[in-house]
């Protein structure tokens, strides 16, 4: 019997499924769960970023159910988008259960292999502003028991294949390996060609993001750039980014990539006038740079790690003075 594909399931091609889980409320377990996408053909069948079991196993296993997998496809993958918690999780269980080969970034390999190294690239080594960015020995566990309530739990995986810029990951459709480092290191995108679509992993947050989607200590402003005009140059009809809705016309998508990168760059300029001004606190730049977030708590948590990720930057470029005054962090130029 055919699956009447439902919202959370959307046939975008005729070799391409969406996996997006659709919540209800703001505080609905999974919330921001990220996008999977499923290629198939005769033989073969690939997932690209299995992301968690809460919702997306779930909706994966409502499309194939075991049975289907093991009688009709020969050769089973996953790719990953990078080595984030959230993209990777079920990915032990489609090893396991289902015999699927995972590949990811080289740079990323021991981090998808090693919940603690994953943990650390996440949460941990911030090389400025510490008391700042660090979460607490106790909070850790608060902050690793809400991921495993929302998404699931890790579980061991091994990495098969690892890929890099040029690679082809499938090849009926065709489907390349673009590196796209800025969310983290080895953040990958997967372009097909044929059908014109780009998977474009968390390289932008269409959901609550502007400019790049910078959130962990190795975030890369700059890489991003790079990479948002490296994809700027490519025809696609259909972006699939890692969270949020999908983006359909070419025109659309190439100002959409020009607009990230013009908010990138007014964000970088808008830190740099700050600091230049009077020392202030991190606080005070999120503040400055997006007046908004005054009274937004979540959306003030998230702001705070994009500048960071700035701040980071501009310090390995010129250089930052923090100083500790009245109990509060002074940073500036």
């Amino acid at each position: 019997m055919s699956l009447k594909l439902s919202e959370s399931i959307t046939k975008i091609s005729s070799n391409f499924i969406l996996l997006k889980y659709k919540h209800q409320s703001k505080v609905e377990r999974g919330i921001g769960s990220p996008n999977s996408v499923i290629v198939e053909n005769n033989e073969e069948i690939a997932v690209i970023d299995p992301a968690s079991w809460t919702h997306n196993l779930k909706l994966f296993l409502k499309y194939k159910n075991k049975e289907q997998i093991q009688e009709n496809y020969s050769v089973r993958k996953i790719a990953l988008t990078h080595e984030h918690w959230d993209h990777i999780l079920a990915g032990s269980y489609f090893q396991e259960k289902l015999d699927f080969e995972i590949s990811s970034s080289e740079l990323e390999k021991e981090a998808v292999e090693d919940e603690e190294i994953l943990f650390k690239h996440m949460f941990g080594d911030y090389p400025i502003l510490e008391r700042e960015m660090r979460i607490s020995t106790i909070s850790k566990k608060v902050v690793k028991k809400t991921i495993t309530w929302m998404w699931g739990p890790y579980y061991s995986m091994k990495v098969s294949n690892t890929l890099k810029e040029g690679d082809t990951f499938f090849d009926e459709p065709q489907i390349k390996v673009i590196e796209t480092p800025s969310h983290t290191s080895g953040s990958l995108s997967f372009y097909v060609p044929t059908d014109k679509i780009l998977i474009s992993g968390d390289l932008m947050d269409l959901e609550t993001g502007v400019g790049l989607d910078l959130n962990n200590p190795y975030s890369s402003v700059e890489a991003g750039l790079r990479s948002l005009e490296k994809v700027k140059k490519l025809d696609i009809e259909i972006l699939i980014p890692g969270h949020g809705e999908i983006v359909k016309g070419k025109e659309t998508i190439k100002k959409l990539f020009e607009k990230r990168i013009q908010e990138t760059t007014s964000i970088y300029n808008k830190i740099i006038e700050l600091l230049e001004t009077r020392p202030t606190t991190l606080r005070g730049l999120v503040i400055g740079v997006f007046p908004d977030t005054r009274w937004k708590i979540n959306l003030y948590y998230l702001r705070k790690y994009l500048i960071f990720a700035y701040l980071n930057e501009i310090n390995k470029k010129r250089g930052l003075n923090i100083e500790q005054k009245l109990n509060k962090t002074q940073i500036s130029i």
